[in-house]
């Protein structure tokens, strides 16, 4: 018995250690991805992680637009109880467009299928479902509870021009642009920040 507590504390300690390792790469990745674009537009997303339990970023390089119809960042996390509410209280009494996943205003930047051309006017939306579950608006798992906080949308070129692609899905006058926000489900106490260039 006296062999096997120094063992599993060595083990312990290992694994500790491969976790510490683990979110420093993680948080080198995301700082990295963050400064391929212009600071101004993704100072919504957040640098303190600490009341975070689950996070995954999608990055969507200028190089692969022409793949994706967009370039850009989604950060997907999930947070405490605690934080949620206080963070839902300080989104709702910003400025922010506000609108659900499935109002039929909305257009979704990425989706090759959908017609969106005959929509008037439009909140531009990435394209959720890369998103790791069922978070999205094309994944037929929508529990109608998503609300979307807008921060910015223009239209305009904001890639490389050699980057990008006429989407023939867009309505009119938004072949490019660039959309920002925060995707919010409250039951799964879950923040979805995005920036996408189109």
């Amino acid at each position: 018995m006296k062999k096997i507590f120094p063992l599993l504390f060595i083990v312990f300690l290992l694994s500790c250690s491969s976790g510490e390792i683990q979110e420093r790469r993680w948080l080198e990745n995301y700082n990295e991805s963050l400064l391929g674009f212009p600071p101004m537009d993704w100072l919504h997303f957040p640098f303190d992680f600490s009341y975070f339990s689950n996070k995954k970023i999608i990055v969507y390089p200028q190089e692969a637009s022409k793949v994706h119809l967009m370039a850009g960042l989604i950060l997907d996390t999930r947070v405490n109880d605690l934080f949620f509410k206080d963070y839902y209280n300080i989104l709702v009494n910003q400025d922010f467009k506000k609108t659900s996943m499935l109002n039929d205003s909305i257009f979704i930047i990425g989706d090759t299928i959908e017609d969106f051309s005959s929509v008037r006017f439009t909140y531009p939306l990435p394209d959720f479902s890369d998103c790791y579950d069922e978070f999205g608006f094309s994944s037929n798992k929508l529990s109608g509870k998503e609300e979307v906080f807008i921060i910015e949308y223009k239209q305009g070129e904001f890639i490389d021009s050699e980057h990008l692609v006429k989407n023939l899905n867009t309505p009119d006058g938004w072949s490019h642009g660039m959309s920002r926000g925060i995707a919010i489900d409250s039951l799964r106490k879950r923040i979805v920040y995005w920036l996408v260039y189109w």
